[in-house]
């Protein structure tokens, strides 16, 4: 029987002009066998979200929205908790995109924008919604809130001044975003309520009161656009945790960024073990692991912020990004304290061993540089627009899940006293069923 033979005697002659050269050579020939693939890889995935962005602007052009005002039930006794539900309707209902859908339709599913409208202390609830989930929102707002009034209106963001400078107007826009990475939660209703009693202190009735206090031609909008997205973020949260426990894992790489790993990994792992065998460094080893703590080890805060994160893990979670615009006119403008009264109530929900909303001020006109007066109405009606268009533009989108959400935007019940809110005057029911019909 025929024996086969291999002939591996090219891997010594490789080898042997490999350790012959010095180590500005070796790294050159790495360069030059294996540099092209990242370039290639590169410029794929450049033209590759082009092709995506082009096509989802083409199905952008298609799109048509409506502003929905909920009016609340006067007597409303429900917690934060029926709104957490409502959002996690909205995740459910969502749907996914398929593949043929997202590259050559360029389908995405597009975002819902809950707001706080306050024109001159009266303050409305308004949700802007694509036209073919009207239906959607509306189930959902009815199956936790029978009682509700759902009112299509115009849109209140475009009966302003549109450009700034303006004779009469003036106008300040900024955007929130996390102080920490989108592992970290902000405080939530629940941590709102007394351990004992379980009375429930709203942290939006101190938004809602300063709300009240605007003056006649003053007005406050307060703007969350969300969208439902890949839950990649649970992965990160998963390393944020692993990494206080003393444990080391891997998160998964998109798979261009994994070629592009294993092909540049190789091409070290090769300089590397030429470099070793040429300098006489010897087998290159790796590090040893860190030993995982455990639990009794970890402090009383440690254990708190561990456990808050696993929390959030657990629940939906939305992109998320929220603006502020305040408008006036000049004889009654005071942005200062109109601003520091929103902040302020939004620091209700910040925590030092978590996470708190914090102003970006990189989208807002400030004053503390001399060029101010160059940029001031540039600023203003950049956030401006991006409001109006309800757009993902600005400040870098964070992550917040159904809980956070329905902690920042609910309703209100019926112990918050924000005398301005517009409510349902009076209960409806259904007419009588022997009710002769003409």
């Amino acid at each position: 029987m025929p024996t086969l033979t291999i002939n591996l005697s090219w891997f010594r002659d490789v080898y042997d002009s490999l350790t012959a050269m010095s180590l500005p050579q070796l790294w050159w020939s790495a360069f030059i066998y294996f540099g092209w693939i990242p370039v290639v890889l590169m410029i794929w995935e450049i033209v590759k979200m082009n092709w995506l962005a082009s096509r989802q602007a083409i199905y952008a052009k298609k799109l048509s929205f409506v502003l929905l005002s909920i009016n609340v039930p006067r007597a409303n006794e429900q917690t934060p908790k029926a709104m957490e539900h409502i959002f996690t309707h909205l995740a459910g209902a969502a749907g996914r995109v398929d593949f043929r859908d997202k590259w050559w339709r360029g389908r995405f599913i597009p975002p819902f924008s809950f707001e706080l409208a306050c024109l001159e202390g009266y303050t409305q609830f308004v949700v802007r919604t694509p036209k073919p989930m009207r239906d959607l929102i509306e189930a959902a707002v009815f199956s936790q809130y029978p009682e509700a009034e759902i009112v299509e209106i115009p849109d209140y963001s475009l009966a302003t001044p549109h450009v700034f400078p303006d004779p009469e107007y003036d106008c300040w826009g900024g955007e929130f975003r996390l102080s920490k990475p989108n592992a970290y939660p902000i405080r939530t209703w629940e941590e709102f309520e007394h351990a004992l009693s379980q009375e429930f202190k709203d942290p939006l009735s101190s938004l809602l009161e300063s709300l009240s206090r605007l003056k006649k031609g003053e007005q406050v909008w307060l703007q969350i656009i969300i969208w439902p997205g890949d839950q990649e973020w649970v992965k990160e949260a998963a390393h944020v945790v692993a990494k206080m426990m003393g444990k080391e894992i891997k998160i998964p790489k998109p798979t261009h960024l994994k070629a592009l790993h294993a092909t540049t990994g190789a091409a070290e792992a090769i300089v590397r073990e030429i470099s070793a065998a040429v300098l006489n460094l010897g087998p290159v080893t790796e590090a040893k692991r860190a030993d995982s703590k455990d639990m009794n080890k970890l402090s009383p805060g440690e254990r708190k912020t561990l456990e808050a994160i696993e929390q959030k893990m657990s629940k939906i979670g939305f992109h998320s990004k929220m603006r502020m615009i305040y408008l006036a006119r000049r004889d009654v403008y005071r942005a200062g304290p109109v601003i520091s009264m929103v902040c302020g109530a939004m620091g209700l929900y910040g925590s030092t061993s978590g996470n708190s909303l914090r102003p970006y001020f990189g989208v807002s006109p400030r004053a503390d540089y001399f060029w101010r007066a160059w940029s001031a109405n540039k600023k203003k009606n950049a956030v401006l627009s991006a409001y109006q268009e309800r757009s993902e533009v600005g400040s870098p989108p964070f992550v917040l899940n159904v809980e956070e959400l329905a902690s920042v935007w609910h309703f209100p019940q019926i112990l918050v006293k924000a005398p301005m809110i517009k409510k349902v005057e009076s209960k409806k029911v259904e007419p009588p069923f022997e009710l002769p019909l003409a």
